[in-house]
């Protein structure tokens, strides 16, 4: 029987880059981790990665879009 998972949301309260970087690291590991049953492993989250790359290319964006909607609020 394959591991069962149950999927986590991430948190969109903390509104700043790191605590997002932190949420979506939290995410890829509980839903795409080792002991999992996804198809593809997500675990190197070292800085030099391409995965950290892109999570901090994601957390940037999602900054920029927190500061603007709290700006337009």
């Amino acid at each position: 029987m394959a591991n069962i998972t149950t999927n986590i949301d991430i948190d969109y309260i903390a509104k700043d880059f790191s605590s997002t970087v932190d949420a979506l690291i939290n995410f890829a590991t509980v839903n795409y981790g080792a002991n999992t049953s996804a198809n593809r492993l997500w675990t190197n989250f070292n800085a030099d990665s391409f995965s950290r790359n892109w999570l901090e290319i994601l957390a940037y964006v999602a900054d920029l879009f927190f500061f603007y909607f709290d700006q337009q609020a």
